[in-house]
């Protein structure tokens, strides 16, 4: 029997935000009404979110990289920018230097910026550069003190309201720090793992050309982090959600840090590209939420009495910035939304996404995208060279191709001047990687999609 599916037969209540903030939103498939607005994101009580700022000090901080101020200095000054010029968040500062981690310092505990702000500014500019580089020690460190466990500090989270975040910032490869690494291990693992096997914990992991397993259990302690409930104290699930700033260091290993626990990345080699990296992690701390639009789901047109368990979900990411992230996805509907894996993708009791969960078009085999609206989904299927992209230019009743080639189009008609802004534009607007958003020169797609606040999946199955 050929079935023709259509778009959802009835829309769920008004828009879910998944995380962040206290709004109560029923997730049913009774009919209702939903806000069209994107003001409907705004304007709504939350509590602030906890930002703590590991950084690194070791002693090749003191570089300067072809330029007249040191790295330390460059640091300091985007710090200090961030520090004074915010507002509405909760900030600490951590730095990590030292052989083992002597250098380790709480320099500042989370509270509001307003409250906190020239004890920051005065810690920022105290910060000085020696030593080596203890990063899982210190990426422990700030786990314990958000669990309140940290020596005397008491935990930041006081609001099940609130969004907690780590923002990691290293140079260089991490050193050996075995002691770190165990208690890591202690700290995430319900059963501690067996020393004389390798598979019984974190992997094993030598960054860049070091022999040491320094990196081990990196990746583990920051999706522990964000898929587990960090206060006994406070409803629905405190997570932590680690983010990373590569300064003047690509290796990949940082990257996939930031990536485990669902965070943003940022490589930086200036004062300002610090600032924007500050900037776009904060917005995303503030914001912290993921919305859906009405699902799709699949149903018999002919007896309506029948429908598969497959289910679309158009997801965005709302924004203090005119671009809104946003996907679509694929899970099942039994009993809940479910992942690849037949796992919850959406947690029954909390509403919220799962860290580990899975959709149907990952970015990669086996890699989980969890509450990351741009990670996988359908824009991680697009491929610029199948795809045809017109326009239509005001006369006749042909279409153009949307494409650089395409003499028709001129600059003077799409606001820019030279030809090398027409090309880029065009390129740009039929799907073309012109910004290397994924850091990776290789690809020549933009896997990326705009927010469907607007609009919901329609279905169509044929042949």
């Amino acid at each position: 029997m050929k079935t023709e599916l259509n778009a959802t037969q009835s829309t769920w209540n008004t828009r879910k935000k998944l995380t962040a903030t206290c709004v109560s939103a029923l997730i049913s498939f009774s009919a209702g009404i939903y806000a069209d607005d994107t003001e409907v994101f705004y304007g709504q009580s939350t509590a602030q979110a906890n930002v703590l700022f590991i950084v690194d000090t070791s002693g090749s901080m003191k570089e300067l990289d072809g330029g007249e101020t040191t790295r330390l200095q460059r640091l300091q000054a985007a710090l200090n920018d961030l520090v004074t010029t915010t507002n509405d968040i909760n900030v600490g500062l951590y730095s990590f230097s030292g052989p083992t981690g002597i250098g380790k310092k709480m320099q500042q505990e989370v509270r509001p910026i307003t409250e906190n702000r020239a004890d920051m500014v005065a810690s920022i500019n105290a910060l000085y550069h020696k030593g080596g580089t203890p990063t899982i020690a210190a990426l422990y460190e700030g786990a314990q003190y958000f669990r309140g466990s940290l020596n005397s500090f008491a935990s930041p989270m006081q609001s099940a309201c609130q969004t907690n975040h780590i923002v990691l910032l290293t140079d260089g490869n991490p050193t050996e720090d075995t002691a770190a690494v165990v208690a890591t291990e202690k700290l995430i693992y319900p059963t501690p793992p067996d020393p004389l096997d390798p598979t019984s914990g974190c992997a094993h992991i030598s960054v860049g050309d070091n022999t040491n397993e320094s990196g081990t259990c990196g990746q583990e302690l920051a999706a522990w982090l964000a898929a587990t409930d960090h206060s006994t104290e406070l409803a629905e699930t405190n997570n932590i959600v680690t983010h990373t700033i590569g300064f003047n260091f690509s290796e990949p290993w940082l990257k996939s840090v930031s990536q485990a626990a669902g965070g943003l990345h940022f490589p930086a080699e200036t004062a300002n590209d610090l600032i924007d990296a500050f900037d776009s992690i904060l917005e995303t701390a503030s914001d912290g939420a993921n919305y859906f639009a009405p699902p799709a789901i699949t149903l018999d047109q002919f007896t309506r009495f029948s429908n598969r368990d497959d289910m679309y979900l158009s997801l965005f990411q709302p924004n203090s910035t005119q671009r809104w992230g946003g996907n679509l996805k694929r899970y099942r509907f039994d009993g809940g939304v479910k992942d690849l894996n037949n796992q919850f993708a959406v947690d029954p009791t909390t509403g919220t996404f799962n860290i580990d969960a899975q959709s149907w078009w990952p970015d990669d085999t086996g890699v989980a995208d969890g509450f990351n609206v741009t990670a996988g989904g359908a824009a991680h299927q697009l491929d610029v060279n199948d795809r045809s992209v017109f326009t239509y230019l005001g006369s006749g009743t042909v279409l153009t191709a949307l494409h650089e080639n395409t003499g028709a189009i001129t600059a003077g008609m799409l606001g820019v001047t030279t030809t090398e802004e027409r090309d880029n534009l065009l390129q740009w607007a039929r799907g073309v990687d012109v910004d290397d958003v994924d850091d990776d020169p290789a690809t020549t797609t933009r896997f990326e999609m705009g927010d469907p606040l607007h609009s919901q999946p329609a279905i169509l199955t044929y042949g």
